[in-house]
Formats: structure tokens, sequence, C-alpha cells
């Protein structure tokens, strides 16, 4: 198992993440690192075959991300009125986000040469990249922890854990 090294965050996700990469560029460059997975720290209860899902997508295309069919109706508002918003090609995206080393340098050092803040990880390699990104299933367990309610959810799932493939 590799050394656990711990690489000090920004004020952004954004920022984070690319003094996370940044921190491996050297391996990169060597080739010895070929993906990278960018996991929310937010979303505790991700398995490890939604995990194994993401780096089998991002080694064929190179890249993989969970997503998820909106959880309610959409609407799009035109001349103060709602109007009905088809879902058929919506997705909401989960992590990990896996993707290729190489290119996820790159596309994070174009963003910071742009002063662009991404909100996820697909969505600067979308901008900044001509990688392929791959939805696989996300997984309802891999819920995100952001408000008080969704602590009642993640009780409930740690309650049952025999459910998940949470370890190799």
């Amino acid at each position: 198992m590799p050394a656990l090294t711990t690489v000090e965050g920004g004020s952004t996700r954004h920022q984070s993440e690319l003094s996370a990469i940044e921190s491996l560029s050297k391996a990169i460059d060597t080739g010895s690192i070929d993906l990278i997975a960018i996991h929310d720290g937010a979303r505790p209860f991700m398995t490890f075959d939604l995990l194994d899902a993401c780096v089998e997508a991002a080694s064929r295309f190179g890249g993989g991300v969970p997503g998820m069919p909106p959880e309610a109706p959409l609407y799009q508002l035109e001349d103060g009125m709602a109007r009905p918003l088809s879902t058929d090609a919506l997705m909401r995206v989960q992590t990990p986000q896996v993707f290729r080393a190489r290119p996820l340098l790159e596309a994070y050092r174009a963003s910071v040469e742009s002063c662009f803040k991404g909100a996820d990880t697909a969505e600067t390699m979308e901008k900044f990249s001509t990688v392929e990104v791959a939805i696989v299933p996300g997984d309802e367990r891999n819920i995100k922890v952001t408000f008080v309610e969704d602590l009642f959810r993640a009780e409930e799932l740690a309650t049952n854990w025999e459910n998940g493939r949470w370890r190799r």
C-alpha cells in the first residue's frame, strides 16, 4: 500500500483538487500514475463497486463519473411562466470522479490560467479537455451529508453497513 500523503486544501473544492493533483505532478510526469480518483468526503458511503465502475470507465474512455436521474421534476422559467423541462438527458453526478491523470493535470492548469473554478472535477474536464467522460450508474446510498436531515439517512446506512461492499 502506498504511503499516505496529506496536502493542504484551498478555500474552494476546485482549489483543493488543484493542490492534490499538483502534488502528484512528478508521478504523473513519470507515468507512474495513470488514473486519479477525486472523492468528496461528504459522501461517506461510496462502495468499492462504484469506485471500480468509475475506474473501468476512466480506463476505457478517459473519465468515469457516477450519475443518477434528477430526483424531482425540473422547470424552466420562460417569460415568467414555468415550463416542464425534459429530464431524459439530465443526470445529477456523484463522486468518485475518475480521470486519466495527464489530461486531468493539464485541465486544472488551464483552469488556473482562465481563473475558472469548477463545481466539480467533471465540469473542469468538460471545459478544459477533450477527454470523453462516461456516466456509470450511481448509487442511491452514496449520499452527500450536507444538511441535518442527511444525518438521519446516514445513520440508517451505517446501521445496515453489511449491505454494501465498503471494504476490499
